[in-house]
C-alpha cells in the first residue's frame, strides 16, 4: 500500500498538520472534524498554521504538543470548552482562542465555558506535566484557562482577556507555576457574584485526598488588570505558594489568600504563603475599591505563616469598611513588613479577628483619605488580638494633598496589652489625635501596651534660691530628639541626681507645662537654699511619638 503524506510524516517522526486532515481555516467551514482528526493521530506533535479555523469541542486524550499560529474560533456562546485535556504531557504553544464574546464586556458569565481545560480525575489521580504557553484567549463567557488536579503544570506567557468569571482558574493544583502571563477585563454585566484575574483553590466540599490545597505553586511576574468586581490574585486554603513580583492594577481586590467557603464539610486555611514585591494600585474610583492585600482567615480556624514583604500599594483600602489597604485577620505568625501603601483609603494598616503573635514591621503608609467614614493610618480591633508587635513603621503625607492627611493616627477597638507599639511615627495629622479609642471611653489610651523610647541627657545646676519651686530652663536643646507633645501622647519622666549634703529635701520633677523644662522643688515647701550645687542630673524622656 503506497503511504500518504501523513503516514510519510508520522513514519519519519516529524509533525502533522490539521490541513493534512482536511482543515480549511477560512473562519468560515467547521473545522472540528479534521482537527480532531489531527490530534487523534497518534502524533506527537500537531501543527495548527495560520488562518481562522472555525469549530465547537475538541479534546486532547494522550500525550502530544499542539502549536501553531493559527487561531481556534468559536462565533457561538456554548457550555464547554474548545479543548478539553484528560491526559498528561500536553502542551499548547501559540494558538489563538477566539470566543463570542472578543473584545466587549461578557453579557452574562457561563462558567461552563472557556477556551482550555484541563482535567485530572481528582488529586490522588491528577493530570500531570501539562503547559500552555504563547496562546492569545479572548472573549470567553466562562474561563480563558482552567486545570482541575493537576501537578507539575505550567501556564506561560500567555495574553486573556474579556472573559466572563476568571482569567486563570486552578482547582487543586500542585507543584505548578502561572507565570509572565497579562491578563485583563474580566467582568461580566449579570451571571455572577466573583471575578478572578488569577484563582488557584480547592473544593471544599470534598476531602484532602481528592481535592489537595492548592499546593507549591508559584505566581509571579504576571499583568493583571480591571476585574472590575472582584479580585486579581485570589488563593483559597493555599499552602506552601509564593505570589511574587506580579503588577495588578485597577481590581476591586488586589492580592489575598483565605480560608475555603466557611460552610463547607472540609475547609482548610491558608498556610506557609509568601505575598512579596508586588505593585497593587486600585481602582479610579475609590468607592470601588476594596482590600489591596490581605490574609483573611476564619475564626477558629486561622491562616498560618502568612508572609506579605516588599509589595507597593496605590489607592488600595476598603472604601466601605475599617479594613485596610494591608489587613490581617484570623491569622496567626504574620508578618507584613516593608511594604508601602500609598494614597489609601479610609485605613492604611487594619489587624482583627482572632490574629495571634504576628509583626507588622518597618511599613510606610503615606496618605490616607476618608472612605464612607473617616480615615486613619491605622485600625486595631484588640477584642481577640495576642501578641502582636506594632513596630518601627512610619505614617506621613506626602502627596501633595491635603485630603490624605487623616484626622487620626492609630484607631482602635477595646484595648488591652495583647499589641505592643513601638518606635512608630507619625508625621502628619490634619487633627490632633495621634490615639484615639472608639467607644465610651474615647480617649483613655492607657489600655494598650507601649514599648516607650527614651532619651536622656545629663547636666549639672547651681540653684538660685529664695523660692519653693525653681525651674531649671528649658533643656530641649540638649535632646538629640524630642517626644511629640501635641494632641494625644503619653510620656513619662525619671530624674537622678547627686545627694545634696545640705538641703536634702530637695527635688527635681517634670513640668507638666513643658516636659523639656525640669522644676527643682522642696519637699517640705521651704525655699531653696542659694548657690546650691546639683551635679549629674540625669533627666530621661519616655515616650511613645517622637520628633527625629
Amino acid at each position: 500500500m503506497a503511504l500518504t503524506k501523513v503516514h510519510n510524516r508520522m513514519v519519519a517522526g516529524a509533525s502533522v498538520s490539521v490541513l493534512d486532515y482536511g482543515a480549511v481555516g477560512n473562519g468560515t467551514t467547521d473545522d472540528t472534524a479534521a482537527i480532531q482528526a489531527a490530534f487523534n493521530s497518534g502524533a506527537k506533535a500537531v501543527n495548527i498554521p495560520s488562518g481562522t479555523y472555525l469549530v465547537t469541542a475538541l479534546t486532547i486524550t494522550s500525550a502530544i504538543k499542539i502549536y501553531g499560529e493559527g487561531k481556534l474560533l468559536r462565533n457561538a456562546v456554548a457550555s464547554s470548552y474548545i479543548i478539553t485535556v484528560t491526559a498528561n504531557d500536553v502542551t499548547i504553544d501559540g494558538i489563538e482562542f477566539e470566543g463570542d464574546g472578543a473584545g466587549s464586556t461578557i453579557a452574562t458569565t457561563d462558567i461552563l465555558e472557556g477556551a482550555i481545560v484541563v482535567n485530572g480525575t481528582n488529586s490522588s489521580s491528577p493530570a500531570e506535566n501539562c503547559n500552555i504557553r504563547n496562546c492569545k484567549i479572548n472573549g470567553f463567557a466562562g474561563y480563558g484557562i482552567r486545570m482541575n488536579y493537576t501537578r507539575d503544570c505550567r501556564i506561560e506567557n500567555c495574553d486573556i482577556e474579556y472573559c466572563g468569571y476568571a482569567g486563570i482558574l486552578c482547582l487543586s493544583t500542585v507543584d505548578s507555576t502561572v507565570t509572565q502571563n497579562r491578563i485583563k477585563n474580566i467582568d461580566s454585566s449579570a451571571g455572577s457574584t466573583n471575578w478572578y484575574g488569577i484563582s488557584v483553590t480547592r473544593d471544599p466540599n470534598q476531602t484532602e485526598a481528592n481535592s489537595a490545597r492548592p499546593t507549591n505553586c508559584i505566581i509571579s511576574h504576571n499583568i493583571i488588570s480591571n476585574v472590575n468586581q472582584w479580585a486579581g490574585i485570589d488563593t483559597h486554603a493555599a499552602l506552601k505558594c509564593t505570589i511574587s513580583d506580579n503588577n495588578v492594577y485597577y481590581c476591586k481586590f488586589g492580592i489575598y489568600t483565605q480560608y475555603d467557603d466557611a460552610s463547607a464539610t472540609y475547609k482548610q486555611p491558608a498556610e506557609d504563603v509568601i505575598i512579596a514585591n508586588n505593585l497593587v494600585q486600585g481602582r479610579a474610583t475609590s468607592s470601588e475599591t476594596e482590600l489591596g492585600i490581605a490574609s483573611l482567615g476564619l475564626s477558629g480556624m486561622p491562616n498560618k505563616r502568612i508572609s506579605i514583604l516588599g509589595n507597593t500599594l496605590i489607592d488600595c483600602g476598603s472604601h466601605s469598611s475599617a479594613n485596610g489597604a494591608l489587613y490581617i485577620n484570623h491569622t496567626d505568625y504574620a508578618e507584613v513588613k516593608n511594604n508601602v501603601a500609598e494614597k489609601c483609603v479610609r485605613v492604611g494598616i487594619g489587624i482583627a479577628g482572632e490574629s495571634r503573635y504576628c509583626t507588622i514591621r518597618g511599613n510606610k503608609v503615606n496618605g490616607v483619605k476618608a472612605g464612607a467614614s473617616a480615615g486613619f493610618y491605622v485600625y486595631e480591633d484588640h477584642t481577640n488580638l495576642t501578641d502582636i508587635i506594632f513596630a518601627d513603621n512610619v505614617f506621613v503625607n506626602t502627596t501633595g494633598d491635603s485630603n490624605y492627611t487623616p484626622s487620626i493616627g492609630i484607631f482602635y477597638v477595646t484595648g488591652g496589652n495583647e499589641v505592643i507599639h513601638s518606635k512608630n511615627r507619625i508625621y502628619t495629622l490634619s487633627g490632633v489625635n495621634y490615639i484615639q479609642k472608639t467607644g465610651p471611653t474615647n480617649n483613655v489610651y492607657t489600655d494598650l501596651a507601649w514599648e516607650l523610647e527614651a532619651e536622656t541627657i545629663q547636666f549639672n545646676y547651681t540653684t538660685t534660691g529664695g523660692a519653693a519651686t525653681e525651674s531649671l530652663g528649658s533643656k530641649v536643646s540638649s535632646f538629640r530628639r524630642v517626644p511629640n507633645t501635641s494632641g494625644t501622647f503619653i510620656y513619662r519622666i525619671f530624674v537622678s541626681f547627686d545627694n545634696l549634703t545640705t538641703d536634702p529635701k530637695i527635688a527635681i520633677r517634670g513640668n507638666n507645662g513643658s516636659i523639656y523644662t525640669p522644676l527643682i522643688y522642696t519637699v517640705d515647701g521651704t525655699n531653696i537654699g542659694a548657690s546650691k550645687a546639683i551635679n549629674n542630673v540625669n533627666y530621661r524622656l519616655e515616650g511613645i511619638y517622637w520628633v527625629d
